[in-house]
């Protein structure tokens, strides 16, 4: 498929060629909004940190299966 865009400077510069509508729409949409000089990470939602431990994912089933009445 080849490379979606490029580094200018501190600036990602999408290189969409897709030929549907709904990826033409796509395209409007992420130049709209330009990239940060920063790469992408992950964040696990569960803390207050973003940091991922057994006792928040621990925390979030067993509150999941409060929930659904499981004892």
């Amino acid at each position: 498929m080849g490379d979606l865009g490029a580094w200018e400077g501190n600036v990602w510069v999408w290189d969409l060629r897709w030929r549907r509508l709904l990826f033409n729409d796509l395209l409007v949409v992420v130049t709209r909004h330009p990239g940060v000089d920063r790469e992408d990470a992950w964040s696990w939602t569960l803390s207050k940190d973003g940091c991922y431990t057994v006792k928040s994912a621990y925390s979030f089933l067993i509150k999941g299966l409060s929930a659904m009445g499981t004892p």
